[in-house]
């Protein structure tokens, strides 16, 4: 089902710093994923400026990890994103 304007719905994936204090395995980075109709660039530069924005991601957020986004398709639909987002 595609919602009004045929909008398509995109993951990003932000890495945080590591004063953020949310790293479990030492290997791995700190993220924050999300969900958005605007392009990932713009919703990163929302939260920074704190624009609708996740607390954490407008301290610690150092960049864009489209290396663990880039391969996952758009959607059509919020709830589709969503489902994507938590699994």
């Amino acid at each position: 089902m595609t919602e009004k304007g045929g909008r398509q719905y995109r993951l990003y994936v932000i890495e945080l710093a590591d004063s953020a204090g949310c790293r479990l395995r030492p290997h791995l980075p700190c993220v924050y994923v999300g969900q958005t109709a605007d392009t990932p660039e713009e919703r990163f530069a929302e939260h920074k400026r704190g624009h609708k924005a996740s607390r954490v991601v407008r301290k610690y957020g150092l960049h864009l990890r489209p290396d663990l986004y880039g391969h996952i398709p758009a959607v059509s639909s919020r709830a589709e994103a969503e489902r994507l987002d938590n699994s």
